[in-house]
């Protein structure tokens, strides 16, 4: 018990932490870290997927929906464990320039596609591309939320940190007397 307590209170903070990153309500992280936790992402990754995919969102203006539906596409294409025509144009969908994506290889999207169904590229490529393309919004989110509302969220989002912090103590004291 004491160690899913733990767990419990190391995925809170993960979680957490990326509300606090971001401009996106605790349970939206929450819904869209179980949806990475159920595909075996382990919390700290699960958290580090949706800041990428926060930051991807704000660098291109979209909002929560935007990351939202990025996690729900990603999770599929990790789940399936190949990206095929399907996988790219949801990821389309999901508002990512796949020419961008695959510029670094030297093809378009649409070549791409064509790659990945004659096995001229795998993959691990293709998702080593999106990875590479995403990162390039590293830290948008935070250039995004630089206002005072937001500010005054990371104030509450601390203090409930701290409470739960005490909390999971409080409980570790009891289960280990």
């Amino acid at each position: 018990l004491a160690n899913n307590m733990t767990s419990a209170a190391a995925t809170y903070q993960a979680f957490n932490d990326v509300a606090r990153n971001t401009n996106y309500d605790f349970e939206a992280v929450y819904a869209m870290g179980k949806q990475l936790i159920s595909i075996g992402y382990s919390a700290k990754n699960a958290a580090e997927m949706i800041q990428l995919c926060a930051d991807y969102a704000a660098g291109v203006g979209r909002d929560v929906s935007g990351a939202e539906q990025l996690v729900e596409t990603l999770s599929k294409v990790v789940a399936v464990g190949k990206v095929g025509e399907d996988e790219l144009e949801q990821l389309q969908l999901a508002g990512i320039d796949l020419n961008a994506v695959f510029e670094p290889m030297g093809i378009s999207g649409a070549e791409a596609m064509q790659a990945l169904q004659d096995g001229t590229i795998d993959s691990q490529q293709a998702i080593d591309a999106l990875v590479s393309y995403l990162h390039k919004f590293d830290g948008k989110m935070a250039e995004s939320k630089n206002n005072i509302i937001d500010q005054w969220g990371d104030v509450t989002g601390n203090i409930s940190t701290a409470c739960g912090e005490i909390g999971a103590s409080i409980a570790d004291a009891f289960m280990k007397s």
